[in-house]
């Protein structure tokens, strides 16, 4: 399910890209290598936010319970796919310098119940959230 996810999520990441060549007018060489470099990160990042999911120690299939007086607390986290955001640029005059930026949303959320299976089910409400970046770089042919 989550590696569907990570699919379609490269795939809408990729669609935001430009063509890379229209009718009679052609880029050069380099336009065409930044363009598969922009396509490695769209499929990088998608990657990547999908092991950030499987990361968190509670998430939406393994839901944290915890008492908080005489209820329950269910909580999890998890990216939001629609908050990712992703761009390329070059840092230099050097054909390979190259850094990505992905910024995203990270939510929090949690259900209140009376009992531990109540808190389980949900409704799970967002409670929390903070947008993160991260800068990645282009190094031996690869993003790292």
């Amino acid at each position: 399910m989550i590696r569907v996810q990570t699919i379609l999520l490269a795939i809408t990441l990729m669609i935001s890209i430009p063509s890379a060549a229209s009718a009679g007018n052609l880029p050069d060489a380099g336009s065409l290598q930044v363009r598969q470099i922009e396509r490695e990160f769209a499929l990088f990042t998608a990657d990547w936010i999908e092991k950030i999911n499987r990361s968190y120690a509670s998430r939406p299939d393994r839901v944290e319970i915890f008492p908080q007086g005489a209820r329950y607390i269910g909580r999890y986290c998890i990216v939001e796919n629609d908050s990712v955001l992703w761009s390329v640029k070059q840092v230099s005059l050097s054909p390979l310098a190259y850094i990505g930026l992905l910024e995203y949303l990270e939510w929090t959320f949690e259900s209140t119940a009376w009992t531990q299976e109540e808190a389980l089910r949900g409704p799970f409400i967002p409670v929390k959230g903070r947008r993160i970046t991260e800068i990645f770089r282009y190094s031996q042919n690869r993003w790292q």
